[in-house]
């Protein structure tokens, strides 16, 4: 395995895991809007998400030389296959995230949940 393959392996996986958190804020987040969980408590979860991704911002940075080496190197076989399913890990747990925001922001649009928003805006 090339060096830069490996090191895009290994910086993929660190995102794998950041989002695989963001995912489990992302729920958090949905349910507690589902429950009428206060506003604040959402504030927190969405803080962490922020910084989740900022670390997922980050990694995304320091693997620029070794993408632009991956994409143009003839890589076939083994490397390039399991770069290709971390990657589509990674996809669909964006999906799903970005699914799990949706719904949160569906209960948020039609007035159910987060118990003290009113008193909040108040």
């Amino acid at each position: 395995m090339g060096a830069h393959t490996l090191r895009l392996i290994t910086a993929y996986r660190r995102q794998e895991h950041a989002y695989e958190r963001v995912l489990e804020l992302a729920c958090d987040g949905l349910e507690t809007v589902r429950s009428g969980g206060a506003l604040g408590e959402l504030h927190e979860i969405n803080r962490h998400k922020e910084r989740m991704l900022a670390e997922v911002g980050r990694i995304d940075g320091e693997i620029d030389e070794e993408r632009r080496q991956w994409r143009t190197a003839e890589t076939v076989g083994a490397e390039t296959a399991d770069l290709e399913q971390l990657l589509a890990r990674i996809a669909a747990l964006i999906e799903l995230i970005l699914s799990k925001e949706r719904e949160t922001d569906r209960w948020i649009a039609h007035g159910v949940g987060l118990g003290d928003a009113t008193e909040a805006i108040n």
